[in-house]
C-alpha cells in the first residue's frame, strides 16, 4: 500500500491524502467531494508499498467549466448599451477574470451626466477602481481618488477581479486580498448613460480613438449584474457593439522569460552575430528590485576595450572602459527597479553607441573608433572563469530578462535551456519569479516599505517608532515616565499605547511637586462673547484638542485624575428662562455638569435639578468666593445651602460608579437620578455641560434662568471640573 499526498497551489494550500493500491494491476480512485481550480498541482509520495516496487502513476480528470474568453489586442473594446438612456443601480456585482500582456490598460469604464463613474484598470500592474456617486465637483477634478490592490498583475497568468457594492459600501477582491471601502458621493446610486465599455474607453464621435491605454490581454467569463458580456458578443447580440478587432480565444504570446537567481553566479552567455552594417545592436527587456546589477557586458574588438550596462543606484548606466584607468560613463532612467518591465537598448552606428531606456530620450556617447562587438555577450553577470572583457562591477543581476534581439535576430531561450545556444549557470526559464515582498506590507505606523530581490526593508522615518517593521515607539508612554527620566515641565510627545495602533500625541508635561499633570491643549482657550442664544438655536462651541478621541481615551485610561477648566463671566445679561430636558452624555471623557444656583432656590430649580451630576469638583470660585469649601467646612452662612449628599474625596472612590442604567435598561454612562448637591446664592442658575461627537467636543450652556448684579465688574464663575478615571500605577494628570 502506498500513500500519496496531493497539493493545489492557490496561495493558501488545499492537501488532501490519498491511499493508493496493493499491487502492479490495480487502479484506486478518488473522487474531491468540491471542484476546485488551482494553477499548479503537487503530488507528493508519503511512504511506498513496502513490499512492491517503488513507482508512481497518476491520472487527473477535470471537471466541467464553462469558459467564454475574449482577446483585446490593445486596440480593441466592448461596448454594452443599455435599452435606456440610464442605468441606476444601488447594487453591482461585477466578476471577470483576466491575463494582461502589459502594466497599464482599462479594463471597464462607465460615467454618467451627474457626475456618476466607475473605472476599473491597471496601472503599474496594480489594480485601480475608481468609483463616484453623485459628486460632480470630483468628476472634474483631478484629485479622482483611486482604490488599488495587489501588484505583478501583467505576469500573464490568470487573475480573478471581484467588485461588490451596495449604496456605498464596496468591496473589491483581487484573486484572495479583498479591501473593503466607502465610496465618495452624496447619492446612493450608480446612474451610468447609454453604456459600460470594456477594454478601453473609446472617445464619442471617433471610431478607433481612445481616451486612456486599452487593455492588451484576455477577460473571460465577464459578467456585468448577472449577464454574460462575452456570451453576449459572441452571439452578436445588439446590446454589444464591438470596437476595433476582439476574438474569442486565448492567443499565446511566445513570451519566454528567464530569472537570473543568483546576486554572484548568475550569468547568460549568447553569441555576437554578425552585422550587416557593421556595429552592433542588442534590445531586451528586464524586471528586478534590486538597484544595482550588471544587464550586460561585452569585449570590443579593439582590447582591452569592454561595454558594460549596468543599473547604479536605480539608474541605467552605460560605461565605455578604454583601459584599467580611462573610462566614459552617461545614466539614464530613475528607479529602474520598480519592479515593472523596462525595455533597454544598446546600439553602435559609426563612433557613437547609443543608450535607450523604455520611451525616454536616447543618450549617446562618443567614440574614438569604430565599435565592434566580441564573441560573446553575457547578460546578468559573468562566469566564475577568468573570462577576458567581463567583470562584475558589484553585484550580478537578480531579476528577470526576455526577448532578446541581437542584431535584430531574436534569441529562443528554448534553444539556451535545451543546451544548442550560448551557456548559462543560474538560472530558471520559462517563468519569471519575481515577488511583491510589500504585499501585503508589514510596515507599522505608516512606515514605507521597499524591497530588494531577497527581503524588504521599513523607513521609519517620520513616524515615531523605530525596529524592523517600525513596531517600537520612541516616546515614553505618559508624563511621569519623561519625569523619571529627570525632565522638567515642557512639551513632550507621548505615546500612551505603546506599539499599538494610535499615533503619538503631544501635550504640555507640567512637573509639580507632588503630582505630574498632562495638559492637552485646545483651540478654544480665548473668551468667546456670546449674544443671541436660545433653547431652539443655542451657542456650540466645538473643541478641536490636539489628540483624537481614541488618543484621550487611552490618556484618561492611564490617569488617576482627569479635569478641565471652565470660566464663565457676564455682565448686565438677561438669558432665556425656558424649561428644556437635559440631554444624555455620549462619551465619559468630556461630560461634566456643573450646577449654580444663587441666593434662593425656587421650584423651578428643584424640578431642574431632578437630574443632577456625579462626579468631582474642586476649585470653584464665584466672584472671590468659595461656595464648595464653605460647604465642605460646614461654615454657617445664609449664602450657601446644601441639598443631597455632599462629600469630600479624592475621586478615587467614584472609579467604579461610572456607569447607570437608562430607563430603557440600556447600559450607558450618564447622570444620576438625583441631585447631588446645589449652592444658593442671589437668584442665579447657570448649567454647563459638553458632549463629545464625532465632529468634535461641543460645549452647550444648557440652562440660565437669569443672572444680573449691581456692579460693573459682572458675576465670574470659575471651577475646575473633575470626571472620574480608573485607578492606576501611573500617578499621571490630566
Amino acid at each position: 500500500m502506498s500513500r500519496c499526498s496531493l497539493t493545489f497551489d492557490r496561495s493558501v494550500y488545499i492537501k488532501y491524502r490519498f491511499v493508493g493500491n496493493v499491487n502492479a494491476d490495480g487502479v484506486v480512485h478518488h473522487k474531491l467531494s468540491h471542484s476546485i481550480r488551482g494553477r499548479f498541482l503537487r503530488f507528493v509520495p508519503l511512504d511506498w508499498n513496502p513490499s512492491g516496487w517503488v513507482g508512481l502513476r497518476v491520472e487527473v480528470y477535470g471537471c466541467a467549466y464553462k469558459s467564454d474568453v475574449a482577446d483585446f489586442d490593445g486596440r480593441s473594446s466592448l461596448l454594452y448599451r443599455f435599452n435606456q438612456k440610464s442605468m441606476s443601480t444601488v447594487k453591482d456585482v461585477i466578476s471577470l477574470r483576466f491575463k494582461s500582456r502589459q502594466a497599464e490598460g482599462v479594463l471597464l469604464h462607465g460615467e454618467g451626466q451627474r457626475g456618476n463613474y466607475i473605472t476599473l484598470e491597471l496601472h503599474r500592474a496594480r489594480l485601480a477602481l475608481y468609483l463616484n456617486l453623485d459628486d460632480t465637483r470630483l468628476r472634474f477634478s483631478s484629485g479622482r481618488v483611486a482604490v488599488t490592490l495587489s501588484s505583478l498583475l501583467d505576469d500573464q497568468h490568470w487573475h480573478s477581479v471581484l467588485i461588490e457594492r451596495f449604496n456605498k459600501q464596496v468591496n473589491l477582491t483581487v484573486d484572495t486580498h479583498t479591501q473593503h471601502f466607502r465610496t465618495k458621493g452624496e447619492g446612493d446610486s450608480l446612474e451610468v448613460d447609454y453604456e459600460l465599455s470594456f477594454g478601453g474607453i473609446p472617445l464619442p464621435g471617433k471610431p478607433g480613438t481612445f481616451l486612456r491605454k486599452n487593455f492588451h490581454g484576455c477577460m473571460e467569463n465577464l459578467y456585468y449584474n448577472g449577464i454574460n458580456i462575452i456570451d453576449l458578443a459572441k452571439r452578436r447580440k445588439p446590446q454589444i457593439y464591438s470596437v476595433g478587432n476582439v476574438t474569442f480565444s486565448c492567443s499565446e504570446p511566445q513570451l519566454v522569460s528567464t530569472t537570473f537567481l543568483s546576486s554572484s553566479s548568475s550569468f547568460l552567455s549568447l553569441p555576437a552575430t554578425l552585422s550587416a552594417s557593421g556595429g552592433f545592436a542588442v534590445r531586451f527587456q528586464f524586471r528586478t528590485w534590486n538597484p544595482d546589477g550588471l544587464l550586460l557586458s561585452t569585449r570590443l574588438a579593439l582590447e582591452p576595450q569592454r561595454l558594460e550596462l549596468q543599473i547604479s543606484n536605480s539608474r541605467l548606466r552605460l560605461t565605455h572602459h578604454m583601459s584599467a584607468q580611462q573610462k566614459e560613463e552617461v545614466s539614464t532612467g530613475h528607479r529602474v527597479n520598480d519592479g515593472l518591465w523596462h525595455s533597454a537598448s544598446l546600439s553602435s552606428r559609426g563612433l557613437q553607441v547609443t543608450m535607450t531606456l523604455d520611451n525616454e530620450p536616447s543618450s549617446t556617447m562618443e567614440l574614438g573608433d569604430h565599435m565592434e562587438a566580441g564573441d560573446s555577450l553575457y547578460f546578468g553577470g559573468c562566469p566564475s572563469l577568468n573570462v577576458s572583457g567581463c567583470e562584475n562591477p558589484t553585484l550580478a543581476f537578480q531579476g528577470c530578462m526576455r526577448l532578446f534581439s541581437i542584431n535584430s535576430q531574436p534569441m529562443d531561450l528554448n534553444l539556451v535551456h535545451q543546451g544548442r545556444l550560448g551557456d548559462y549557470k543560474e538560472l530558471q526559464f520559462d517563468t519569471c519569479g519575481i515577488h511583491d515582498r510589500c504585499l501585503p506590507n508589514f510596515c507599522e505606523h505608516g512606515g514605507q516599505c521597499s524591497q530588494s530581490w531577497s527581503c524588504f526593508y521599513c523607513d521609519c522615518s517620520g513616524t515615531g517608532y523605530t525596529g524592523a517593521t517600525c513596531h517600537n515607539s520612541i516616546y515614553e508612554a505618559s508624563c511621569e515616565a519623561y519625569r523619571l527620566t529627570g525632565s522638567s515641565s515642557g512639551y513632550f510627545s507621548i505615546d500612551p499605547d505603546g506599539s499599538g495602533p494610535l499615533a503619538p500625541t503631544l501635550v504640555y508635561c507640567n512637573m509639580t511637586e507632588n503630582k505630574v499633570w498632562t495638559v492637552v491643549t485646545h483651540n478654544s482657550t480665548d473668551p468667546v462673547r456670546v449674544q443671541g442664544s436660545t433653547l431652539q438655536k443655542p451657542y456650540i462651541m466645538k473643541f478641536n484638542y490636539s489628540a483624537s478621541p481614541e488618543q484621550l481615551l487611552a490618556l484618561v485610561s492611564g490617569s488617576e485624575q482627569c479635569q478641565q477648566e471652565v470660566m464663565y463671566s457676564c455682565r448686565k445679561s438677561r438669558l432665556f428662562n425656558t424649561r428644556g430636558e437635559l440631554g444624555k452624555s455620549v462619551s465619559l471623557i468630556s461630560t461634566f455638569l456643573v450646577v449654580y444656583i444663587v441666593d434662593t432656590m425656587d421650584e423651578e430649580v428643584m424640578q431642574a435639578g431632578s437630574k443632577g451630576f456625579i462626579g468631582c469638583l474642586s476649585s470653584v470660585q464665584f466672584n472671590h468666593m468659595a461656595p464648595l469649601k464653605a460647604a465642605l467646612l460646614n461654615r454657617a452662612s445664609s449664602l450657601v445651602s446644601v441639598r443631597g449628599h455632599l462629600v469630600e474625596s479624592n475621586c478615587g472612590a467614584l472609579a467604579d460608579s461610572t456607569i447607570f442604567h437608562s430607563q430603557s435598561g440600556e447600559e450607558s454612562r450618564m447622570y444620576s437620578e438625583y441631585t447631588v448637591f446645589l449652592w444658593t446664592m442671589s437668584s442665579n442658575i447657570l448649567i454647563l455641560y459638553t458632549v463629545n461627537t464625532e465632529a468634535g467636543i461641543e460645549f452647550s450652556v444648557y440652562r440660565f434662568f437669569h443672572c444680573h448684579n449691581d456692579g460693573s465688574q459682572g458675576n465670574v464663575a470659575h471651577c475646575f471640573m473633575s470626571v472620574p478615571c480608573p485607578q492606576t500605577n501611573d500617578r499621571s494628570m490630566m
